[in-house]
């Protein structure tokens, strides 16, 4: 599966068309080459395009483990993963919660956000404000799982926002009406 990275003219990788899965292993393997990687970063020796194709290799496998699609053009936030319309029911500021973040659908609907936070933004109080503001739930990955964190494994947490219930699209919410 690491062979799916490739330079090509139009993308810095691209996925197997095949959802295989990779091994624990390989998880782990790929982990401790991204912190090699993100230590290198800023210096001469650093390969931004294959650090950037090793962590949207984990972010699709954690995806696929969980049922969910990686997207990585999708640019929705909270508020759309909560309500599945573009307007917020409350306030914008989120305080940065989505951090460094990889989203995910399911059957072509916003499922979830992975934020990767730095210590500063790491604030599991604000992180229960926001998910009630926006009636959410939220999931703290452990450090030492085999997916802390694919962005700054020795930095960052990762934290998991989902829906509480399934937003339901207009016909279905009639339907339950009648």
């Amino acid at each position: 599966m690491a062979a799916a990275l490739k330079h090509s003219g139009a993308r810095v990788f691209d996925f197997p068309k095949v959802n295989v899965g990779l091994t624990d292993a390989e998880v782990i393997r790929i982990g401790g080459e991204i912190s090699q990687l993100v230590r290198l970063a800023s210096g001469p020796h650093g390969d931004p395009l294959r650090l950037q194709g090793l962590k949207a290799l984990l972010a699709v496998e954690f995806g696929r483990r969980r049922g969910w699609r990686y997207c990585d053009d999708c640019s929705f936030d909270l508020c759309w993963l909560s309500s599945h319309r573009s307007r917020c029911r409350s306030y914008g500021n989120t305080g940065g919660v989505t951090d460094h973040a990889f989203r995910y659908t399911k059957d072509g609907r916003p499922v979830a956000i992975v934020g990767h936070l730095y210590p500063n933004r790491f604030d599991p109080p604000w992180l229960r404000h926001v998910a009630a503001e926006h009636d959410l739930s939220f999931e703290v990955l452990p450090t030492d799982d085999l997916f802390g964190s694919w962005y700054y494994p020795e930095a960052c947490r990762a934290v998991v926002w989902t829906r509480r219930a399934p937003v339901l699209t207009w016909s279905e919410w009639l339907a339950q009406r009648r």
